[in-house]
């Protein structure tokens, strides 16, 4: 029985439209899209797709083609409901959505947002990250204000639905004015503040336990580096308990590269520091 001959593949151009009717389509880029970090293509309204990091004439062809494409159909039949885009309130409004929004003073509270599921990344502020939270659910937006310097106010818009983080919105408090969360209770702020104080303590107690783990790790590599050729000359003269099956023997096969000993008879490899002394002779 012979076979179906199989469709040739789409166009970029008609990929592109077979994406905007089902409601997939995307910005696309080259390469590989960095972690936690606003998604939104702007002009397009649509989110970044990454056609992944492997450039090839024929990949950037298509990359053109399907974002022109895009483009034209944004211009002629304007930008769809189902674009991300279509559901992000304008910079005034999302100041007054955030007027009544409630104050984040807990890392249970914080917790309890999920952000790492939405692709979000607090801050590395001295100020506050995340001051106050607002889920406007007819949307699908998850709303955050925070503090990045003295003067700025940032408001992050999470996306729910796809969840993803969508934009990032900076005010200057110099030409917007207040931020919504300036009018927060002094003890509200200094809740928020120690929540921060203790996540950043946190967070440098464990790089410290890991820094000192990792000098730990490269001070005994280095013992056992300059152990290793003194333990294989008294291999050649005296016999050594394995570690593992205890049998004496003077046949370990050093192997330089992983700078190991394998003992003959369990087959387990160690490192010259495993080593006990060496055992008297029999």
């Amino acid at each position: 029985m012979s076979k179906e001959p199989s469709s040739p593949p789409l166009s970029a151009e008609q990929q592109a439209r077979a994406d905007w009717e089902d409601g997939s389509a995307r910005f696309l880029t080259i390469g590989l899209m960095r972690p936690w970090q606003p998604m939104l293509h702007r002009d397009s309204g649509l989110y970044l797709g990454s056609m992944g990091c492997m450039v090839t004439r024929e990949t950037n062809a298509f990359v053109r083609q399907y974002n022109a494409r895009i483009r034209a159909l944004r211009e002629e039949l304007g930008l769809p409901s189902w674009a991300p885009g279509s559901r992000l309130p304008e910079r005034r409004r999302l100041l007054a959505l955030l007027s009544d929004a409630q104050p984040v003073t807990t890392g249970e509270q914080l917790e309890a947002l999920g952000l790492r599921s939405l692709g979000y990344s607090l801050r590395d502020s001295d100020l506050v990250p995340v001051v106050v939270s607002r889920r406007w659910e007819d949307l699908g937006l998850l709303l955050l204000g925070s503090d990045v310097s003295a003067m700025k106010g940032c408001i992050d818009v999470l996306d729910l639905r796809e969840e993803t983080w969508m934009v990032s919105e900076e005010f200057d408090r110099r030409e917007d004015g207040l931020m919504p969360w300036d009018s927060l209770p002094r003890d509200a702020k200094d809740a928020v503040r120690a929540r921060h104080a203790a996540a950043k303590a946190a967070d440098a107690e464990v790089q410290a336990r890991h820094r000192a783990e990792l000098e730990a790790r490269n001070r005994r590599a280095e013992l056992n580096r300059q152990r290793c050729p003194e333990l294989v000359e008294e291999m050649k003269v005296r016999d050594f308990a394995c570690p593992h099956c205890q049998v004496l023997t003077r046949g370990f096969r050093f192997l330089p590269r992983s700078e190991s000993f394998v003992c003959p008879s369990c087959s387990r490899s160690f490192n010259a520091l495993a080593f006990a002394s060496p055992a008297k002779d029999r």
